[in-house]
């Protein structure tokens, strides 16, 4: 706006405020620029924003749009041009950074203002609380450099010393305490108009790493850090990293201000959580851990996939910040796999001999295992809700069980509680509940080998009864809410019930399912859970040899859920008032869907008819059944699914069984499928071509791939 209008009266409204501020000693002179500058970006975003035609949010779908209204437009009334990604990240940053600005000046000037409200007397006649062991002087819950005490010369004396910087960080953190704003100021002012010698190869390094470990505080003082730019200063590989958007909306944090709270989930875990303590034991290099903890997506602004792309950044840093060569190598490993054990979990079937194999072969030693068990935690709990729940940390807790029985030289199925100790348990339950222990063993006995290790004792009583319900009766599937009773651990330690109201977090729930197989049962089932609104984000399928199919289904409820959406669901599968899957309408409108091609993988193990299926493609509603509906159709049969999203993009990860002289022509597979994909068969990926066709010879995988990009590129939808 210009100077006489609502922008310009708003910035002048601001400016006599915060000079008084100023003249009450709540805020330093010099931060009055800082300041004005950050308010006028905000106000620019904000305008910028309307300009897009919304509110005040900047959602990630919203980006793009914003990043065009903030360029300068042009005379000539030319047209758009797309916002280059560079730019884009600029432009976030750029805000990022001023809400810091306000954020850091306004938490300064409310401790000064708290403290004046509990002494009920001016701030200036009193004296130091304490002196740190570093020292720094406290008063009034501020920290700050005693320059009243030593004069000028003195205070650059102290600036210019190389372990000034780690001795900051560690009496922030100790204390738990923020800047003054004079000390602030002054330290900004050194740093940008000196040739700072802070460094990580002094005595007081030790210190300071030994400071990071402790848990609660250490974002906060590494944010206070970052606004004095003495981060930068430390290690200038670091500043890609400030204040750049994530632009995924499983992360609630920019990239550097995630980074500071995995290290703080870190340091908390280790002192809250007995399991993550007894861990931490068989990590000899615990300061690889932290750095990798701090340093683990460095890779991100070079590009993806940031695992890869981060271990050179990450080594350079290591060495930076006075890292051994062996401990540069811990870190440069734990930045290559930190993402190994959350993506298995999260994709694959973990009670599969061969997945725990493949990461037990990958890890290579129980030590590596052990801290990446923490890497993923704390990275996780710093991500949020949205991508570290308590069904996820179970899963890769089962995952990093049976990983390290295999490294301690035991069998890919072996667990602390292995499958003849679980028979063992299941027996002795049916004793006591008085159960027939023979109908028990019958219904383990008919079940696949690999039930007993993706199940537990209490899972296997509960189907066992199911399915005893449905042949007994002879009716259609029945559904029962595996989690509605059985209690949980949450990030915190503490029991709790999984739930899926609209104030919980999204952490989902199980559904078993039981009723004699049938065609399309189970894409029916994903049909009818995505038809009200859910996603399911896990399943598995076993069948018994008498034809009864036992699913195991975790899957969240929208939103805006009530507590009878489980309920409801629940009737409309065991009353088969849901159809078969059919063909509908998407969640977005002509010219409105998820842009990008689909892309699937298929790995077949070798002289075995089980596949691995890795469907990547733009998500929307109804995806996923029916990517189901076309696997039950083409293929044989199902054993799991593991269903990802990031909210624009669904990587949908599926195991089956191909049948021994299964269909393997063009001609077999349904033709309005087929006819629709228009796709050619290029080695693990697939692409648009008009009118391609597959190429000579191909088998019934090829066949398969070509049906699932069909689906996946389909405008016309299930749901």
């Amino acid at each position: 706006g210009s100077a006489g209008g609502p922008a310009g009266r708003s910035l002048s409204r601001s400016a006599t405020s915060m000079q008084a501020l100023v003249s009450s000693a709540y805020m330093a002179a010099a931060d009055l620029p800082r300041i004005a500058t950050a308010h006028r970006r905000l106000l620019a975003a904000r305008i910028a924003l309307h300009l897009a035609g919304g509110d005040d949010v900047l959602r990630l779908d919203r980006h793009e749009d914003f990043a065009a209204a903030m360029r300068p437009r042009k005379v000539d009334g030319g047209g758009a041009t797309p916002v280059e990604l560079g730019v884009l990240h600029e432009q976030l940053r750029d805000v990022m950074l001023a809400m810091r600005t306000i954020d850091h000046a306004h938490r300064r000037a409310w401790a000064l203002i708290g403290a004046d409200i509990d002494h009920g007397r001016r701030r200036r006649a009193r004296t130091p609380s304490a002196v740190t062991a570093e020292g720094f002087e406290i008063v009034d819950g501020v920290l700050r450099i005693p320059l009243s005490d030593t004069g000028g010369d003195a205070a650059a004396a102290q600036l210019s010393e190389e372990g000034f910087a780690l001795r900051l960080l560690t009496a922030l953190v100790t204390h738990r305490v923020v800047l003054d704003r004079r000390s602030a100021a002054t330290i900004r002012s050194w740093a940008n108009s000196h040739s700072a010698r802070w460094n990580w190869h002094v005595d007081d390094r030790r210190a300071a790493l030994d400071a990071l470990w402790s848990g609660s505080g250490v974002a906060a003082a590494l944010a206070e850090l970052d606004d004095v730019e003495i981060l930068t200063s430390l290690m200038p590989e670091w500043a890609p990293l400030r204040g750049r958007a994530q632009r995924n909306p499983y992360h609630r944090y920019a990239l550097d201000r995630h980074a500071w709270h995995a290290v703080e989930q870190l340091g908390r875990l280790v002192a809250e959580q007995p399991w993550a303590a007894v861990t931490l034991q068989r990590v000899t290099d615990r300061e690889g851990l932290l750095l990798a903890t701090l340093l683990h997506d460095v890779g991100k602004p070079v590009g993806e996939p940031h695992d890869k792309t981060g271990v050179q950044p990450a080594r350079i840093l290591a060495v930076r910040m006075g890292a051994s060569r062996a401990t540069v190598e811990f870190v440069a490993r734990l930045t290559r796999w930190h993402l190994l054990l959350a993506d298995t979990a999260r994709r694959r079937d973990i009670a599969d001999p061969v997945v725990v194999s493949d990461v037990a072969q990958t890890v290579g030693d129980r030590e590596l295992l052990a801290a990446l068990h923490l890497l993923a935690e704390a990275d996780g709990r710093a991500t949020g809700p949205s991508a570290w729940n308590p069904w996820i940390a179970g899963m890769v807790g089962q995952l990093v069980a049976r990983v390290d029985a295999v490294l301690e030289g035991g069998a890919a199925t072996a667990m602390s509680c292995g499958p003849a100790m679980t028979l063992a348990e299941v027996e002795r339950r049916a004793d006591e509940e008085r159960l027939d222990t023979q109908d028990v063993r019958r219904h383990v006995a008919q079940m696949p080998d690999r039930y007993v290790e993706a199940v537990g004792v209490d899972d296997i009583m509960r189907h066992a009864a199911m399915v005893a319900i449905v042949k007994q009766d002879r009716g259609s599937a029945i559904v029962r809410p595996a989690t509605s009773k059985a209690a949980s651990t949450d990030g915190d330690g503490r029991q709790s019930h999984i739930s899926n109201h609209a104030w919980a977090l999204p952490h989902p729930d199980r559904l078993d399912v039981v009723g004699f197989d049938r065609p399309q049962l189970f894409a029916t089932l994903v049909d009818t859970i995505s038809r009200q609104k859910g996603d399911i984000v896990a399943a598995d399928l076993f069948s018994t040899d008498d034809g009864v199919t036992v699913a195991t289904v975790y899957a969240c409820a929208p939103l805006d859920a009530d507590p009878e959406w489980w309920t409801r669901l629940s009737n409309l599968v065991e009353c088969g008032e849901v159809s078969p899957c059919r063909r509908g309408p998407t969640r977005h409108g002509p010219g409105d869907s998820p842009s990008g091609d689909p892309q699937v993988e298929v790995w077949r193990r070798d002289d075995s008819q089980i596949v691995e299926v890795v469907v990547t493609a733009p998500d929307r509603q109804g995806l996923l059944a029916r990517l189901v509906q076309t696997l039950e159709e083409s293929a044989g049969e199902l054993l799991t699914v593991r269903a990802t999203s990031d909210g624009q993009t669904a990587v949908d990860t599926f195991t089956l069984v191909l049948p021994r002289h299964g269909r393997s022509s063009r001609d077999d597979l349904d033709a309005a499928t087929l006819d629709a994909a228009d796709v050619p068969v290029m080695s693990d990926q697939a692409h648009h071509d008009t009118q391609a066709k597959p190429p000579p010879g191909h088998d019934e995988v090829a066949a398969l791939r070509l049906a699932l990009v069909a689906a996946a590129s389909s405008s016309d939808l299930i749901g």
